[in-house]
């Protein structure tokens, strides 16, 4: 074996094939919580909100106010957002940023192991007049994107033999350690001590809060039907396709747009923007 094993990590694009011929991508009340809190709501009937910031919601559109709040539980739930995270977000609406820029930018950062640091500068340049796909590009401009480090070979092995980590485990700690700086072999203590990756994320103040990398299952006769109206190779179709469940269309729509020089940025802004409206 090599000195350095390089571990491929295509974060949204890790293609493995099923026995079917499938083929998937790894492809994101009233009383007040406490702000220390990782842990998080699995539904939202047990999301509680405390009475200020539902005060807040209401101000900010009394004629939305029911369906702001729904939306507000769902993206708790959905984007597993730990009660930490929650007070952060609450402390935004006091400062006087609406819940709907939030969301929209809360779920965009969310894709990209974003901070919450992160998310007050996107507010504070929406607030200045930018529009979202606008700022949506510009992050991923000055944001250089997930390189992938070169394991030791002895440490790679060491990693995937351990009994508490998987290849999962492997991209999501170098990711958190892109993001933080910190040692990726610190991270994996925390992680083989049995500290879940969203407790993890959340203490970090990222805003990814899963588990385990996304999935998106597509068919090899979805690929070429794709591929056979567009003459784009497959990493293209494979990436408009990941474009297609971050914003939650079908992909062949979103074909259509990127096919009419539409950018992914855009799509997702529109996409984010339309469902936290």
């Amino acid at each position: 074996m090599n000195k350095k094993s390089k571990l491929v990590l295509i974060l949204l694009l890790l293609v493995v094939t099923l026995p079917a011929g499938i083929v998937a991508f790894a492809a994101i009340g009233e009383e007040t919580q406490s702000p220390t809190s990782q842990q998080i709501y699995e539904s939202t009937e047990k999301v509680v909100i405390p009475r200020e910031t539902l005060e807040r919601i209401k101000a900010f559109d009394p004629a939305g106010y029911e369906r702001h709040l729904a939306d507000y539980k769902q993206t708790i739930v959905e984007l597993r957002i730990s009660h930490k995270l929650q007070a952060k977000i609450e402390d935004l609406l006091e400062e006087g940023y609406s819940l709907t820029e939030i969301l929209v930018g809360y779920e965009f950062l969310s894709l990209n192991f974003g901070t919450i640091e992160q998310l007050q500068e996107l507010l504070d340049k929406k607030q200045d007049g930018d529009a979202w796909a606008n700022l949506f590009v510009a992050y991923h401009r000055d944001h250089p994107p997930f390189s992938p480090r070169s394991f030791d070979s002895g440490l790679l092995e060491q990693l995937m033999n351990a009994p508490l980590l998987n290849a999962d485990d492997i991209m999501i700690a170098d990711r958190i350690s892109f993001v933080t700086g910190k040692a990726v072999e610190e991270i994996f203590e925390s992680r083989k001590a049995g500290t879940p990756w969203h407790e993890i994320t959340s203490e970090a103040g990222i805003l990814f809060g899963d588990d385990k990398l996304p999935r998106v299952q597509v068919t090899n006769d979805q690929l070429q039907k794709l591929q056979n109206q567009t003459g784009w190779t497959d990493d293209r179709i494979t990436a408009a396709i990941v474009t297609a469940h971050q914003a939650g269309q079908e992909p062949e729509k979103v074909v259509e747009k990127l096919k009419r020089g539409t950018r992914e940025e855009a799509i997702l802004a529109e996409a984010y923007e339309t469902k936290h409206r």
